[in-house]
């Protein structure tokens, strides 16, 4: 199936819009939240074929913006501590937390473009192959941190790798401490999926460079949503500066509660 980029009109949420070059005449513009309703965060298996469109639609828009290479270029600043290899206990310990703020700011720049659209999530346990749909979005344009180019390539599966399984994801999700459960995730299916998918997805640094992290880490987060429904009220213990999800100022006490945040997911099983 071929796409087709569509020009949507702009809700103006980001300071990067105002004052932008628009499809339309219109006044200057008042920011509008785009978390005013409930997101629902689809199994990518299910999405219907808009909703493929406006996906790619929207992340295509933000690319030619350039608000998407901004965003991936976060990820390669490790002083940000948000994975344990980089950055041990204190990398653990922040790793979801800080990419359900990365996937929630992504999110919201794309709802401002349209407010239908949302990141949906690749279950890699149920559907062991690539997003087909997907198969031939490769950004293009993209640089990082020093103005280099920045290509996006994939070889799924390459050298024999393989997917995570049911069974370990299981065992992972019966662990009732929170330090292990986040360490397991991370290291185990977290990390073979950026290993199966390969290429860009295998550079632990700009892999957000290839939009399949995106769905991936909504996966990701939705496994430690489920784990939360049985485990009330464990998570993290830092606190402080540490607790901070820089270069945002928002704390990991406010990522607890993907309720409060304005998003839910389709399913809550595997």
């Amino acid at each position: 199936m071929g796409y087709e980029l569509i020009k949507y009109n702009r809700l103006c949420y980001t300071n990067f819009y105002y004052e932008k070059e628009s499809d339309e005449k219109r006044e200057t513009p008042t920011p509008v939240d785009p978390r005013a309703t409930i997101v629902t965060r689809k199994n990518q298996n299910n999405l219907t074929d808009d909703e493929k469109i406006l996906f790619r639609s929207v992340i295509s828009e933000l690319i030619q913006s350039g608000q998407y290479n901004i965003h991936v270029n976060h990820h390669p600043v490790m002083t940000h501590r948000m994975h344990g290899l980089m950055s041990g206990f204190i990398g653990y310990e922040r790793f979801l937390y800080w990419h359900r703020d990365y996937l929630l700011k992504l999110e919201d720049m794309m709802r401002a473009i349209d407010e239908q659209a949302f990141i949906p999530y690749w279950n890699w346990v149920a559907d062991q192959h690539f997003p087909d749909w997907l198969d031939d979005f490769i950004p293009s344009g993209l640089t990082d941190l020093n103005g280099n180019a920045l290509p996006v390539t994939r070889v799924p599966g390459a050298g024999g790798r393989t997917l995570p399984t049911r069974q370990r994801l299981d065992e992972i999700l019966l662990l009732t401490d929170w330090s292990s459960f986040v360490r397991q995730l991370e290291d185990g299916p977290h990390n073979r999926v950026h290993g199966w998918v390969g290429g860009r997805m295998n550079d632990i640094r700009y892999s957000p460079a290839d939009p399949v992290f995106w769905l991936h880490h909504a996966e990701v987060d939705r496994i430690w949503h489920i784990w939360q429904q049985d485990h009330q009220g464990l998570g993290t213990t830092i606190a402080g500066p540490e607790a901070v999800l820089d270069p945002w100022t928002e704390s990991t006490a406010e990522f607890e509660d993907i309720g409060a945040l304005g998003y839910a997911y389709q399913e809550l099983t595997l």
